[in-house]
């Protein structure tokens, strides 16, 4: 560039000396002063001439092009889907287990296996007699245990009467313990299941049969806890229902399905279960009419209904329809 300029700037003095001895010749005639204001203008137009020649050699200078500005990561949105429900597998499920069963507790163990059922034992089992050495008084009676543990032992077998199980499908429960519908009734729920050749009958209760409002069932197979019992090689998982579940359940069967609650045997039970739920207590029992009000109140709650079983041996008391309100 500077080379350039150079060579310019010599070329243009070549062209004003010339200019002012050809402007000298032609004006030798002029005065003085007059041959002065000719050189002067003359190197005027010359430096004039020079500016537009440099403004069309001199490249313009360009312009930056600015840079553009780093994008900003956005967090991706967190999802709001509902988390699925927990698998429920564990370690007491084993899907190559499958019926006839040895025991109670392989039978457990394979329901536990099943990816669609979920279920729970509810109310009391039923003993026609005892095997343990601690109801051996009650030997030839039937009586009535929350203790699973007498449930899965393999020596009581033969001892059980029924056993109430709701179960989110029938089609789901039959599929994985093999039991069959026992004609007792035509509404009959009544399941047989064969465990070392020996019947053990579960009354059976299933989601949308109104043993409760339907969607209390639901709830309840949902909210299930697996409580470990037994021991050694009998040693299983079932799940029973959570703790408020189970004392409503034992409250809904005492006044809906029953009368006359203040004496009712499930009295022990109910408070064995009141004591596993930090907000209830003696008040909620200490009348058949707070056992209507805790009753309801956890109902109107959650939006049950009290709902006439589509099963007729299922009792029903008449006096619900005055005390509640939201009857179907």
């Amino acid at each position: 560039m500077s080379s350039f300029r150079s060579r310019q700037m010599c070329a243009g003095l070549v062209v004003f000396v010339l200019l002012v001895a050809l402007s000298f010749e032609a004006n030798t005639s002029l005065d003085e002063p007059t041959i002065v204001e000719n050189v002067k203008s003359k190197k005027l137009d010359f430096e004039e001439q020079q500016k537009k020649k440099d403004a069309v050699h001199t490249p313009p200078t360009p312009i930056p092009t600015p840079t553009p500005p780093t994008p900003i990561e956005t967090p991706s949105p967190t999802s709001t889907a509902p988390k699925p429900s927990p698998n429920r597998q564990h370690l007491f499920s084993d899907p190559s287990i499958s019926p006839p069963f040895s025991s109670l507790s392989t039978m457990f163990t394979s329901i536990n296996s099943s990816p669609t059922l979920k279920y729970v034992l509810c109310k009391n089992m039923k003993f026609s007699t005892a095997a343990s050495g601690r109801h051996q008084s009650t030997k030839g009676q039937v009586i009535t245990t929350r203790d699973y543990s007498n449930l899965v032992n393999p020596k009581n077998v033969a001892s059980i009467n029924d056993v109430d199980i709701l179960v989110s499908s029938i089609a789901d429960f039959t599929s994985a313990s093999g039991a069959v519908r026992k004609p007792v009734t035509p509404t009959g729920s009544h399941m047989s299941l064969q465990i070392s050749g020996v019947e053990v009958i579960f009354d059976l209760h299933y989601v949308g049969d109104n043993f409760v409002d339907s969607k209390w069932e639901k709830d309840i197979v949902e909210r299930g806890v697996l409580e470990v019992v037994g021991e050694g090689d009998w040693k299983s998982g079932i799940y029973v229902p959570a703790p408020a579940d189970e004392f409503m359940l034992t409250l809904h069967h005492m006044i809906v399905r029953k009368s006359n609650p203040l004496k009712s045997e499930y009295l022990s039970d109910l408070r064995i279960a009141m004591g596993k739920v930090d907000d209830l207590g003696e008040e909620n029992i200490a009348s058949e009419e707070k056992m209507w009000s805790t009753l309801r109140g956890f109902m109107d709650k959650h939006g049950y209904v009290f709902a006439q079983p589509l099963d007729p041996n299922i009792g029903f008391n008449p006096t619900t329809s005055y005390k509640t309100n939201n009857i179907n």
